[in-house]
């Protein structure tokens, strides 16, 4: 049920993206790119560091992973962390932290 709820909220208010891994693999989707404030305790967010909701509805044929690529607006972010958020045994979205 939540991974039908991700999708559809990336879908109202996200934007067009597309998921670039070296080799030419491309998968495009609707997500939604907040700010990420940077965490002193965990020292991994840096400042400029967003926050990348990609629906796992829209990307079943590759998993986001580190050193990948998100294309926004013309503006090309590198991924460095991803976290995948489950819903029971359901895969609902991910949770990547960019930069770029």
């Amino acid at each position: 049920m939540f991974r039908a709820i991700a999708d559809m909220m990336c879908q109202m208010m996200g934007r067009p993206m597309t998921l670039v891994r070296d080799g030419g693999t491309t998968v495009s989707f609707v997500g939604k790119i907040v700010g990420q404030r940077a965490d002193p305790l965990l020292q991994s967010a840096e400042q400029g560091d967003m926050l990348c909701v990609i629906p796992a509805a829209q990307v079943t044929t590759l998993v986001p992973k580190k050193f990948d690529r998100i294309i926004a607006n013309g503006r090309v972010f590198t991924v460095q962390f991803v976290r995948e958020c489950w819903d029971g045994a359901e895969l609902a979205h991910y949770k990547a932290i960019i930069r770029g």
